[in-house]
């Protein structure tokens, strides 16, 4: 790229997908240490102002003109730094104002990647300092061997594929402009729209700052889709006046009519209604029961095309205000823990854990947890870092502690922290009183489940080596009031079965889409290496590993099965690059062996099968590079039994 001056300006840069957005992502070094150059060089990168931005690398939406700036952070609390930049498409204009959670899902891998941070075994926990709203975010990225694993089978509505999912928690959301979850002290206000009337609003804070209001007080419905939308431009500037008068309402600006230009980004204007039937932008056909309410977020004064993962938190925060805008139009029966949002795209589930403001009871249980891990590592960060939380988290719950024994627990300096002799005396107990409350749980849970009827488990054939069959032996030895009883089938058969519950529990090697089962949940339990299994005279058989590019021309084997295995199985084949047509079908896996000795071909087949095909002097495996096949644990949460809520907790899994 060129600067003003037409000299060439090297600015080395990351094009990712975070959520349902796409930014550019570049190190802090990088740029110049003035930050006044910033926005010159941010809108000659993107290629602003240009409704096309053909110049540059957005993307002609607001969801594809974002910019994530990272840093090594100096702060004890977190990794590293990240600044958000929203580009503006069609105006000179760059806003550090307000963060996407979309583009903050893609700071840990991009962090990890440029060496920021390293990277630990199956997972690794980015803390991220957000420098626009002064919060903390931790990002759980997925890695294996000392690299990010981007590859995986979570989906995004709106977003095609699957990926490796990255699981961000927003610590302590609310007030990110510093004045609360609720910036004017309402639950609702009332605006005065010139040419308008009244206009009642809520305006939210976590994450993001949200304006509210009901989609039938603006003569909307929220079935909108944002090709239309947009091209209402009457629409368009009732909301962004809306929006502007919120922004006037929240001191950051004087006059209504500067908030596209002044604070384009924040608050985000968003319109809600009560659930009901509509079609996403693809045209799928969403229907009532599957969701709670209906929401559209504007974003730079444009329909996002989706849902912004910030303005989801602050949606759901919002939910919980009793009185307010979101609260009114939620589906009553709604578990506010597990919201389900109809935008453009698709359904998207959040949800927050909420307390009312009330004094906290004396020495609760996560108090005693973080003083005994402050004891023992004498370091609040390392306790913090134990906990998944920030550091001032475990301090205030520390200070409360404290407070209300009406002592001081620890000696703290600027270098080290130790226990008084008051918190030595108060550690004792502790750790007795927390080892007694966990086996006072332990019990009781065993004893409701051992009054329950035995535990039904489906199993996929080749599961027996799976590492979780060691701790299902230990779990039958230690409750053998309990009994397993254990069924063989192919997951369609598993999946139906957990529907109708007649199972408990099902282990399956390959998930089936569980769009149409909204009761069944899951877990991944294990990996497993997946191995190429073709004739030793193949042109392929001296390679030490494989492709399955390289496997896209060669005759693919698999056993018969039914259409619906077919189809499910063949949508796999498609995301992998192979062509579902060039497939023969075997109908044993004997004769599958004997084709393969015999016409050559490829079949692929994981590991612990393997071990169970008969030894076959024509046949080799070689592995299947970077591609292995997940292991998951399913259940119905319709279904939750007092021994199966035992049994998976103590398989790590959180019922």
């Amino acid at each position: 790229m060129r600067n003003q001056n037409e000299q060439v300006y090297k600015l080395p840069v990351t094009i990712m997908r975070g959520g349902t957005s796409k930014g550019i992502y570049i190190l802090q070094s990088d740029l110049p240490e003035n930050r006044e150059e910033w926005d010159a060089i941010l809108l000659r990168l993107m290629g602003s102002p240009d409704s096309k931005q053909i110049d540059g690398l957005g993307g002609s939406q607001s969801v594809t003109s974002k910019v994530a700036i990272v840093g090594k952070s100096q702060r004890v609390d977190a990794d590293v730094d990240y600044t958000f930049a929203q580009v503006s498409v069609d105006k000179p204009i760059v806003s550090y104002k307000g963060n996407c959670g979309n583009i903050s899902s893609g700071v840990g891998p991009f962090a990890l990647e440029k060496g920021l941070v390293t990277p630990n075994e199956n997972e690794t926990t980015v803390r991220i300092y957000n420098t626009n709203t002064g919060k903390i975010i931790a990002a759980d990225v997925k890695t294996s061997g000392n690299h990010v694993n981007y590859t995986g089978y979570f989906q995004i509505a709106g977003v095609p594929g699957t990926a490796s999912p990255i699981r961000l928690k927003f610590l302590n959301p609310a007030g990110t402009l510093g004045k609360g979850l609720l910036p004017t002290g309402n639950a609702v206000d009332v605006l005065m729209v010139p040419d308008f009337g009244e206009v009642k609003v809520s305006i939210v804070d976590a994450a993001n700052p949200l304006v509210f209001v009901n989609a039938k007080d603006l003569g909307l419905t929220g079935k909108e889709n944002p090709n239309g939308l947009n091209a209402d431009a009457a629409k368009l500037e009732l909301l962004e006046t809306v929006r502007g008068l919120a922004a006037v309402k929240l001191g950051l600006i004087d006059d209504y009519k500067k908030s596209a230009w002044e604070t384009p980004g924040i608050p985000k204007m968003t319109f809600v209604a009560e659930p009901d039937a509509y079609e996403t932008a693809d045209g799928t056909t969403i229907r009532k029961e599957e969701i709670d309410l209906l929401s559209r977020m504007m974003s730079m004064q444009k329909s996002h095309p989706s849902y912004a993962m910030t303005g989801a938190m602050c949606t759901a925060a919002a939910a919980v205000v009793p009185g307010s805008v979101v609260a009114q139009v939620l589906n009553p029966d709604t578990d506010t823990k597990f919201i389900r949002i109809g935008h453009p795209g698709g359904v998207l589930e959040c949800g927050v854990d909420y307390r009312p403001e009330k004094k906290e009871p004396v020495m609760t249980q996560q108090q005693m947890r973080y003083f005994i891990a402050v004891a023992q590592n004498l370091s609040f960060s390392k306790a913090a870092q134990q906990h998944y939380v920030s550091q001032t988290a475990v301090s205030q719950q520390i200070k409360l502690l404290e407070e209300e024994l009406e002592t001081e627990l620890f000696q703290r300096t600027r270098h080290s922290v130790a226990l008084t002799s008051a918190g030595q005396v108060f550690y004792e107990y502790a750790v007795r009183i927390t080892d007694l409350a966990e086996d006072a749980a332990r019990r009781t849970r065993a004893a409701a489940a051992e009054c329950s009827t035995p535990l039904e488990i489906g199993m996929m054939s080749g599961m027996e080596n799976l590492p979780i069959l060691e701790k299902l032996l230990l779990f039958k030895e230690q409750h053998p009031a309990i009994p397993l009883h254990f069924h063989l089938g192919d997951f369609p058969t598993l999946k139906k079965r957990l529907q109708q519950k007649k199972l408990d529990f099902a282990l399956q090697l390959e998930l089936v889409p569980l769009e149409d089962a909204p009761s069944l949940l899951r877990a991944q339990v294990g990996q497993l290496r997946q191995y190429v299994v073709l004739n030793r005279q193949s042109h392929l058989s001296s390679y030490a590993s494989l492709h399955r590019s390289q496997l896209a021309s060669e005759q693919y084997y698999v056993p018969a099965m039914d259409r619906e295995l077919w189809n499910q199985f063949a949508q796999v084949l498609t995301r992998h690059g192979s062509d579902p047509q060039n497939i023969k079908f075997a109908y044993s896996m004997e004769e599958l062996m004997l084709q393969l000795a015999f016409y050559g071909g490829y079949t692929i087949l994981a590991e612990p099968v393997l071990a169970q095909l008969p030894a076959n002097k024509n046949l080799t495996f070689i592995p299947l590079e970077n591609d292995t096949v997940p292991a998951w644990a399913v259940w119905n949460r319709e279904n939750i039994s007092p021994a199966l809520r035992l049994l998976l907790r103590e398989l790590d899994i959180d019922p």
